[in-house]
């Protein structure tokens, strides 16, 4: 009696606000009108139609539970699920075991309900889920749904839901293809290739759009660099330390933290303190002299075009420069400062100064000029650079959530929104707070383009890349239009082809 008495209240909500039947609505999917014993309808201005209609228009398979009043579907490697009465739908993948396994949900406009006998279901929600384009023509009064185009870019990643094998999928989330069969921990992306790691540490490559796989490696390898066809990788003998081997040529011996830049690679060796920087192309090696026998890492230096910054001393740090290949050390500067991270390199040094409070400060590359950009409240425990472009510095205090603008020309502060992270590029600003948000570039006509909460992202063209905070999966976010997800399944790792980033 109490099962029935719920599933009474759950049809209840179902049949409500029935607005209207839509015999006057044609549903085209791919050039062929929607044929079906039941007419459409219309619920708060959202299109329902029969289930079986349109999961057969759109080729899907389709299961109904009777015990939990639930729709699965699927087509290819999508799959959808949702219960009637409920605003929420499961969205997932078909793994390669044929398994479906559901990773994200979407909330709907309107529910999935009972009408008469028949179950109805939100037209546009089921053919975007299943990666369909939907448009809506108010003239002839249509739902024209259509195949959606492969976008140009593309992700390689490995599914966590299917044993982290890795998959390519199109930017716009298409066409997915299964590139390897090996669970993966690490992917790159160079100039046609995709590289990866095993779970064994060996590394592979094939073309990007799939093919035969060659091994490269038969030891633990960690990747330093792949750029321009040229591999660099450490292959590990102990600890942290290892070779470092350029494919196929002579390798360096004993060395650790190695990180490439422009040129050069620059790394510690186990047995001294020093840093070494190699040349990529001639193959010399030099070392870094630090005053005191401070000892220098990659990892604690700021690479800021053709120099290297660095925060000298310990616990009160001044800023040296050195050329790229460890000659030249320069001072630029006599206070206690923090090099920003998250600045462009246009010749003025960002830093925050521990001396007067913890305001922002810049210095020109040869420390001509030193002053102050953004003067912080004394309350300020530390200011923390969310990113610039051109004179504008983005900039919060690290404990708080307000964001505001400095002006290098004015040198003046003003609000502009709150967020725990800003990416910038051309005229807009895209800001996480709880979700995604896109402005101008002074916080003006500020909208919500995403209502999730996101760990990542980044900006290409007019649209925000987003990964799900709790979903772990990958969404396209137009800065205007309805968000859609590229990747279905959650990705552990990650890398993309775009050349607009």
């Amino acid at each position: 009696m109490k099962r029935f008495i719920v599933f009474a209240a759950v049809f209840a909500a179902a049949f409500a606000r029935v607005t209207a039947r839509a015999d006057d609505i044609t549903v085209i999917v791919n050039g062929n009108e929607l044929r079906s014993d039941n007419e459409a309808v219309i619920v708060d201005d959202r299109t329902l139609v029969p289930m079986r209609a349109i999961f057969e228009a759109l080729d899907a398979r389709v299961s109904w539970d009777e015990t939990d009043y639930r729709v699965y579907a699927s087509r290819g490697d999508s799959a959808v699920s949702l219960r009637i009465g409920s605003d929420m739908m499961d969205t997932g993948i078909v793994n390669s075991s044929g398994l479906i396994l559901f990773s994200s949900a979407v909330k709907l406009d309107v529910p999935a309900r009972l009408i008469g006998d028949f179950t109805y279901v939100p037209v546009r929600a089921i053919a975007e889920a299943l990666r369909e384009n939907v448009n809506w023509d108010p003239e002839s009064r249509r739902v024209v749904i259509s195949d959606k185009p492969e976008g140009e870019g593309a992700f390689f990643y490995a599914s966590a839901d299917d044993y982290n094998k890795l998959y390519r999928t199109d930017s716009n989330g298409v066409r997915r293809v299964k590139l390897s069969d090996k669970a993966v921990k690490a992917v790159y992306y160079d100039s046609g290739y995709v590289y990866y790691i095993s779970g064994e540490g060996f590394l592979y490559r094939q073309i990007e759009s799939g093919g035969q796989e060659e091994q490269l490696t038969d030891y633990d390898t960690e990747v330093v660099s792949v750029e321009d066809g040229r591999i660099f990788c450490l292959k590990k003998t102990s600890g942290k330390a290892g070779e470092l081997i350029e494919y196929g040529k002579e390798s360096f011996g004993n060395v650790i933290y190695p990180e490439k830049h422009g040129s050069y690679i620059y790394f510690n060796r186990a047995d001294d303190n020093r840093m070494h920087a190699l040349n990529t192309d001639s193959r010399e090696e030099t070392a870094f002299e630090m005053r005191g026998g401070l000892t220098l890492s990659p990892f604690n230096c700021v690479f800021y075009g053709g120099y290297i910054l660095v925060e000298d001393g310990y616990g009160y740090h001044n800023i040296y420069r050195f050329n790229a290949d460890g000659s030249g050390m320069m001072y630029l500067n006599s206070s206690n400062s923090f090099i920003c991270r998250n600045q462009e390199e246009d010749e003025r040094i960002l830093y925050i100064n521990g001396d007067n409070g913890q305001d922002i400060y810049y210095v020109w590359i040869d420390g001509s000029y030193n002053g102050m950009l953004a003067d912080m409240p004394q309350s300020c425990a530390r200011a923390d650079v969310l990113c610039q472009n051109g004179n504008y510095v983005y900039y919060k205090n690290m404990y708080h959530p307000e964001i505001y603008r400095a002006d290098f020309a004015s040198s003046e502060s003003v609000l502009i929104g709150s967020g725990d992270a800003v990416r910038s590029r051309g005229d807009r600003l895209v800001i996480s707070n709880g979700g995604l948000f896109t402005c101008g570039l002074d916080g003006s006509g500020m909208s919500l383009i995403y209502n999730r909460s996101v760990s990542d992202y980044f900006l290409c063209g007019s649209e925000a890349y987003a990964v799900d905070s709790e979903y772990g999966n990958i969404v396209r976010v137009p800065y205007n239009g309805e968000p859609s997800y590229v990747i279905n399944d959650k990705a552990s790792v990650w890398t993309d082809n775009f050349e607009e980033r």
